[in-house]
């Protein structure tokens, strides 16, 4: 018979096996029977796919920022920075298929294992591009109803997509009636900080939420 700590200790050494050697910056891909993950270590989950439904919104934090729907539950254009393994991006071109969904990421690493995680290939409605979001935003030919944010490398938060100035050109980069959703790390000693910026580029309309 195996005993908890027996499992346990045989995931451990299966995920810590994944990990080795890992270079920085690229993430690797730990398989379990029904689940595929993303990290870029042994400290923190970037995704997780339900392989019986790559769709599904398996953590907290990503059903919590599809709240988007209850100020815009029609939007034409949704933009998301990071794409780890696509989870919203998935979900919103199964349950939104009317909506244009722009998805940029920095990291190449990230993009060329998007097969392994069912994100579909670039097509009219969708479109995966390999870009600084930081300089995305200063593009505002093409404004967006629905700003998704959850922008993290190995180190946290990454600092472009934490400045005043990028909190005020999503503002602009946003149609009338559009919204930003930001997903953070509570425990961040500058949480307090990254809010408060929020709250002057977006004239105080704000609403912080525990996932």
């Amino acid at each position: 018979m195996t005993t908890p700590a027996i499992r346990l200790k045989s995931f451990q050494d299966q995920f810590k096996k994944a990990a080795s050697n890992n270079p920085k910056d690229k993430p690797f891909i730990f398989e379990e029977s029904e689940t595929l993950s993303m990290h870029f270590d042994t400290r923190s989950i970037q995704s997780v796919m339900r392989k019986s439904d790559p769709a599904n919104l398996v953590l907290g934090y990503t059903r919590t920022m599809m709240g988007f729907l209850f100020f815009n539950p029609n939007p034409e254009h949704i933009a998301m920075i990071g794409l780890d393994g696509g989870s919203l991006a998935k979900y919103c071109l199964k349950y939104l298929p009317d909506a244009n969904f722009t998805a940029v990421e920095i990291n190449e690493q990230v993009i060329a294992i998007r097969d392994q995680f069912h994100i579909p290939a670039d097509s009219l409605k969708f479109c995966a591009l390999h870009a600084d979001g930081a300089d995305y935003v200063t593009n505002k030919s093409d404004r967006a109803d629905v700003l998704l944010i959850d922008g993290f490398d190995e180190d946290g938060h990454q600092s472009k997509l934490c400045s005043a100035g990028f909190y005020d050109n999503c503002y602009s980069k946003l149609n009338d009636g559009g919204v930003m959703v930001v997903n953070m790390l509570a425990s961040d000693l500058k949480f307090g900080t990254y809010t408060a910026r929020i709250r002057d580029s977006f004239e105080d309309k704000v609403v912080v939420v525990d996932s």
